[in-house]
């Protein structure tokens, strides 16, 4: 069932809206509307690394105090952030192997 703002509720496939323009709306269509509406839509949280419709997993680890405070200068030299630089060394290592 769907909700037409200043109506009822209404099952769209038993009884189709036909919106301005003449359009009808049966459920299927709007189902389909509120996709497109809701992929415009900013989603909360960080962009993902990879395709739009997926969160990007998280990997944890932790580093000895030097090799963090290493990280933190080896990324504040090359301008990047310290998960950019991660993400690079960590591909890189990942590319060499066979």
């Amino acid at each position: 069932m769907t909700k037409i703002s200043g109506e009822r509720d209404r099952d769209l496939d038993r009884e189709p809206a036909t919106l301005a323009g003449g359009t009808v709306l049966d459920e299927a269509g709007a189902q389909a509307w509120a996709e497109e509406i809701l992929a415009r839509v900013p989603r909360p949280g960080r962009p993902s690394l990879g395709s739009l419709s997926s969160t990007s997993p998280k990997v944890q680890a932790r580093l000895s105090r030097e090799l963090h405070e290493a990280v933190l200068a080896a990324a504040r030299e090359e301008g990047v952030s310290p998960s950019e630089f991660i993400r690079e060394a960590l591909a890189e290592r990942v590319a060499r192997r066979p």
